[in-house]
């Protein structure tokens, strides 16, 4: 298991609880559009309430190279909606080739 975090801080307190709990999981320190791991090396690959930070477009390129042929892509983003749907949303799985971008609305600046 790998985890993607590009803050230094975040990254630390993970393998902190990971000594506690007695998990091992390898962090590196990249962001989800440049991750510099293996091609086709994972069987999942999952963002859990950090889509929304993501430029999707370079993001998902990323994760369709990581991909295993087969693979799922797991987002679940959970800051806005209740806890039912959260649950059936979360129980979707994205075969990689379904994976497309989402079309971004532009941001409005209104100063």
């Amino acid at each position: 298991m790998v985890g993607v975090e590009p803050s230094m801080e975040l990254m630390k307190e993970a393998k902190l609880i990971d000594e506690k709990l007695g998990t091992k999981i390898e962090y590196v320190n990249k962001y989800s559009e440049d991750t510099g791991l293996p091609n086709l090396s994972f069987d999942f690959v999952t963002a859990l309430r950090s889509w929304h930070w993501f430029d999707r477009e370079a993001s998902l390129k990323e994760i369709k190279r990581i991909l295993k042929p087969g693979g799922f892509l797991i987002v679940m983003d959970s800051g806005f909606v209740s806890f039912d749907q959260v649950v059936k949303d979360t129980m979707k799985f994205i075969p990689a080739e379904q994976l497309k971008p989402e079309v971004q609305k532009p941001i409005q600046n209104n100063r």
